[in-house]
């Protein structure tokens, strides 16, 4: 028990008990220490400032700890390295001047130890558990190509309320689907349907299913070991580009068709399935994947107008609901404009017209939206609302 009369008191009787109550002191601490010990080591902190706070709040004394372990495990493919040490131990990984990843890591303890040479040796005693385990994984996998898993996905389940519920299923309407997008997207045919046919192969994999958040990135090594062309196994990655809305866009022609084609297909899904989001509930990420398909089409500069791409994404899914995906998607695109800076009534003036192609909705709001508030403008928009409301006596 800590008795204390005031919140100096408090401050300093936590201190002294080897408490930090400053979450933003030991969030600095741990910056400043890891960052200083992977000097030490010869190189420096890889990015990866979620891990400051991750730490900052399951310590209480956050104290960094430099560790080694054995340079054959740099075989692996680097994001799974650093996702063993980040995403499983919350372990800095560290890299050289040139970006080439070092044999080391930083840990936090959260209490002073009595001999860190104890320490440090349990948390590099846990992390070569855990790379052993992903060097078998990178092993296995590579026994089989990811032409020979494909029939794996039939027992890979995509939505089970769907009349062809499986990832099979699914990876069949994609190569149908990027085909139709392929010509809009200037990509190649046979490598498109190529990456369609391979994109949800690795989902198969021991690495996949150890670190989920690798799909795409493994199926892109993998490809690459079995021989595939390099723009089919880059395909397979960018497809599942952007992952939120800060995240970057497919840099393939083929990765962006295959990328448009993978969130069609689940927003036709999702909606034939009575899953349209609600409030604050959207469990299969229906709005993300709408604007990710209205980010890389205005990237893109594609011009094909969302009820054309909703009703190519619905061929091949029973019960889908058109016209209500079509006003998700566009109301997805009013938010996005709205969030950059666009007047909502601008916005909902351009939409009112019927248009519902992204980049010529995109181009009116922005044209319009600096109109709106001009001066000299105002007697133009007072004698039109005028006519429209004779026209609407008149019944015409």
């Amino acid at each position: 028990p800590v008795e204390i009369d005031g919140p100096d008191q408090w401050l300093e009787e936590m201190g002294s008990r080897n408490v930090r109550p400053d979450g933003e002191e030991r969030a600095r601490i741990i910056a400043e220490g890891a960052a200083a010990l992977a000097r030490e080591a010869g190189g420096r902190l890889v990015d990866a400032p979620h891990l400051v706070a991750d730490n900052a709040y399951l310590t209480e004394w956050p104290l960094p700890c430099l560790g080694r372990f054995e340079e054959g495990f740099l075989e692996v493919p680097r994001e799974v390295v650093c996702g063993a040490m980040g995403s499983h131990q919350r372990y800095f990984a560290l890299e050289d001047a040139d970006g080439a990843l070092l044999p080391a890591f930083v840990a936090i303890n959260n209490t002073p130890v009595r001999d860190e040479a104890v320490v440090r040796s349990g948390h590099e005693r846990v992390l070569m558990a855990r790379l052993a385990d992903a060097r078998f994984f990178w092993d296995e996998d590579r026994r089989r190509t990811l032409v020979e898993r494909a029939p794996d996905l039939q027992g890979v389940i995509f939505l089970a309320k769907l009349q062809e519920p499986t990832m099979r299923d699914k990876a069949a309407r994609l190569t149908g689907l990027g085909g139709r997008l392929g010509e809009a997207f200037d990509a190649n045919p046979s490598r498109l349907a190529r990456a369609a046919e391979l994109c949800k192969a690795d989902l198969t994999t021991l690495m996949v299913q150890e670190f989920p958040d690798l799909q795409g990135v493994m199926g892109r090594y993998y490809a690459l070991h079995d021989g595939e062309d390099p723009t089919v196994a880059d395909a397979v990655r960018e497809h599942y580009l952007p992952k939120g809305a800060e995240d970057s866009l497919p840099g393939s022609a083929e990765g962006a068709a295959l990328a448009v084609a993978d969130r069609l297909d689940t927003l036709a899904a999702g909606f034939a399935c009575g899953l349209k989001p609600t409030g604050s509930k959207d469990a299969y990420g229906l709005r993300r994947a709408a604007l990710g398909v209205l980010r890389i089409l205005c990237d893109r500069g594609v011009a094909l107008p969302v009820s054309t791409l909703v009703g190519w994404a619905s061929e091949r899914i029973e019960g889908v609901p058109e016209d209500e995906l079509v006003g998700f998607v566009l109301d997805r695109l009013r938010h996005q404009l709205v969030s950059n800076g666009a007047r909502g009534d601008a916005a909902d003036a351009v939409l009112a017209t019927g248009l519902d192609e992204a980049i010529e909705v995109t181009e009116r709001v922005h044209t319009l939206t600096p109109l709106v508030g001009q001066e000299d403008l105002q007697p133009l928009f007072a004698g039109l609302k005028r006519v429209r409301n004779i026209v609407a006596k008149e019944g015409a």
